[in-house]
């Protein structure tokens, strides 16, 4: 079980770096780390009994901020968020670090 409890792990760990690589270039992207934790059996005296993903976390540093010439383009200095409206009404309000804003019709 020790054995597949690691590849199991390695998997999620190697899903969060292909997510990263595959988005690297995405306007407003941050990247995510996979957190790894020892597994316990019992009363928490018996470790090396595997390994388990304990949480996927997310870079928020800022990133760098280039002019664009667009008047409408934003970029976000700190952990903050663009807040928009959901068009779609699922939601109420929907957040992202992307900064490249346009005027529609309305």
């Amino acid at each position: 079980m020790t054995a597949v409890s690691g590849i199991n792990a390695a998997s999620k760990g190697l899903g969060v770096i292909s997510n990263n690589l595959a988005n690297a270039q995405t306007v407003g992207f941050k990247s995510s780390r996979a957190e790894f934790s020892d597994m316990f059996y019992g009363a928490q005296n018996s470790p090396g009994n595997g390994v388990r993903v304990e949480s996927i976390t997310q870079d928020f540093t800022n990133g760098t901020i280039n002019d664009t010439g667009r008047d409408l383009d934003m970029g976000s200095d700190g952990e903050g968020f663009f807040v928009l409206e959901d068009k779609t009404g699922r939601f109420d309000n929907v957040f992202t670090r992307n900064g490249s804003f346009k005027l529609d019709k309305e």
